[in-house]
């Protein structure tokens, strides 16, 4: 199943595999961990940091059946300036022999009126997570597919409305899956204002939801 997309909507909840189509059960998986109705009205998985993001889908790697392993020691680089550093995920999924190395990023761009096009941030990190993932040298793992991964945790200014500006942002992912994303599969979580939507009150921001990308380095 290449993903969910129904209709003219990309929909509050859905997945799109793109060229990753094995990544199907366990992206389904960090959606189900990502809605559940424990974490409340005021809090929510994306209301943390990457290494809290990473955990959740190391999570849902496991509770899919699959292997992951976090934080784990290696060198970087593939020249003389090699060095030691950490990967942030290395995981397997059940329905694919093929271990996946990760580089993984955090983005909060704003979403709210007048706060330009957020696909610029995006890509730019969506680059940045690629070029650090292929930089990852593990002995013996060289043939290792590598893949850059970005957590997109857009916010809203607490004094805008927030469903119109989600439904035009994922509408934007939407037409960008032919676009910039093409080579991307995602996943996204995203609440209605009426399931409560986390708030930082000191920066008065309303956090909405996450999409999350992963993409293959080169």
């Amino acid at each position: 199943m290449p993903g969910v997309v129904g209709g003219k909507n990309i929909g509050l909840t859905g997945q799109w595999t793109g060229p990753l189509p094995k990544f199907a059960k366990f992206l389904a998986r960090w959606i189900e961990l990502a809605k559940d109705p424990d974490w409340g009205r005021k809090d929510a998985p994306w209301w943390y940091n990457e290494r809290a993001s990473v955990s959740l889908l190391a999570g849902a790697t496991w509770s899919a059946n699959g292997w992951a392993f976090e934080e784990f020691a290696t060198r970087k680089g593939r020249t003389r300036s090699r060095r030691k550093g950490r990967g942030d995920l290395w995981f397997k999924v059940r329905s694919d022999s093929q271990y996946y190395m990760v580089e993984a990023k955090q983005i909060y761009p704003s979403i709210g009126t007048g706060a330009g096009n957020p696909l610029l941030i995006i890509m730019e990190a969506l680059d940045e997570a690629c070029h650090g993932a292929s930089e990852i040298d593990e002995e013996g793992t060289s043939r290792t597919p590598r893949i850059g991964l970005v957590f997109v945790v857009p916010y809203v200014p607490k004094s805008q409305k927030v469903g119109p500006r989600v439904d035009e942002f994922l509408k934007m992912v939407q037409r960008k899956r032919k676009g910039e994303l093409e080579n991307c599969a995602m996943a996204w979580v995203f609440r209605h204002p009426n399931q409560g939507i986390p708030c930082d009150d000191e920066e008065e921001c309303l956090y909405p939801g996450v999409l999350m990308l992963m993409r293959k380095s080169k």
